[in-house]
């Protein structure tokens, strides 16, 4: 009976190890993994400039002075129009231009330096570099003869010829 009785306190004895063993290794080994993220974005900065004037939310006016003031038969020039893009995103700039010239002054102009017309092509959608970016506006008067050249410098009231430009920077997508 004594061996009976010991046989039923190792079983039970073995029981509570197996449980035990059970329970503490659950509890002690096994894989475990976490992550956590987080992310701060910052608004891409905006900046343009066109002739250093800093292009803002409205409408801004720059000084545009292709002609130097005076036109005389013979005469060319090159205007640089300066756009800085220190932003941090791509843009693209648009160029619109009107050309009032009502005593059809023989004044021609050109975006590349070789294809001369009255009117100014429109320049759109053109990429801007990071850092200044120069556009060359040329423009030359065409001599068509003595007589005609000097009846526009002889006249009471001079003639003019007047060159708007509007400026758009839109960014790149």
């Amino acid at each position: 009976m004594m061996k009976n009785k010991m046989m039923r306190i190792a079983s039970v004895l073995l029981v509570a190890v197996l449980l035990s063993t059970c329970v503490i290794s659950g509890t002690f080994a096994k894989y475990t993994s976490s992550a956590t993220s987080t992310d701060t974005a910052t608004v891409a900065k905006w900046d343009i400039t066109v002739e250093d004037v800093e292009l803002g939310a409205t409408t801004e006016t720059f000084t545009f002075d292709i002609f130097n003031d005076k036109l005389a038969p013979g005469m060319s020039g090159t205007f640089e129009l300066n756009i800085t893009n220190n932003s941090d995103v791509n843009a693209v700039y648009s160029l619109d231009f009107t050309v009032t010239n009502a005593s059809n002054v023989p004044i021609q102009f050109s975006t590349d330096g070789t294809s001369y017309s009255a009117d100014l092509t429109d320049v759109t959608n053109k990429a801007l570099t990071s850092g200044e970016n120069k556009i060359n506006i040329y423009w030359k008067w065409v001599t068509e003869s003595d007589a005609a050249d000097t009846a526009f410098g002889i006249k009471d009231t001079l003639d003019t010829v007047k060159v708007d430009v509007k400026v758009t920077v839109d960014q790149q997508v």
